[in-house]
Formats: structure tokens, C-alpha cells, sequence
């Protein structure tokens, strides 16, 4: 479920699970797919410009995840994107 810990449109998905990854694109950018632990399918979208950034090889298809992140729309659907993986946004990404 969603809990709203973050300022602005941040939210806290404590049960993410990762159904699959795409590979990064020329400047870095992937989206995380997966839903959480009720079922509602979410993309996690990790952009170019962020740095440190997460591997996309790094995440782990089946593993689950907690997720802090601002909600973005993308033509039709919503998506979290990750910020900096440093400082405040260290722990947006974490492998439980």
C-alpha cells in the first residue's frame, strides 16, 4: 500500500516486487517493472540524469524491494521515478 512519508508527490511502496527490467538506453535511462504486494502492477523509471544511479543488472528479477520516489505520468499510465541514489535519495531503492 502507499504511505505518503516523503514531501510533494513522493510515495513508500514497502513491498515492491520486480517482475522485469529493460535494458538502459543510450543515456542510462530503464524502467523497473513490477507490482506490489496487493497485486497493482507499478513501473519504477530510473532516468538518465540521475547519479549515482542503481545497475540495471544490479536489480533482481523476483526480489522484493522497498521504493521511495516521486509519481510521474507517462502517456496513459504512472510511474515512480528514483532519484539520486545518494544523501536523502539513498535509500529510495533498497533490496529487503
Amino acid at each position: 500500500a502507499y504511505t505518503k512519508d516523503h514531501p510533494d508527490n513522493d510515495i513508500s511502496i514497502q513491498e515492491y516486487i520486480v517482475t522485469n527490467v529493460n535494458k538502459p538506453d543510450e543515456e542510462g535511462a530503464f524502467t523497473i517493472y513490477g507490482k506490489t504486494s496487493s497485486g497493482q502492477s507499478i513501473n519504477i523509471r530510473i532516468d538518465g540524469a540521475v547519479y549515482p544511479k542503481p545497475k540495471a543488472s544490479s536489480i533482481e528479477i523476483g526480489a522484493t524491494y522497498s521504493v521511495i520516489g516521486g509519481v510521474s505520468r507517462v502517456n496513459q499510465t504512472f510511474q515512480i521515478m528514483i532519484g539520486n541514489q545518494k544523501n536523502q535519495g539513498l535509500n529510495d531503492l533498497i533490496k529487503k
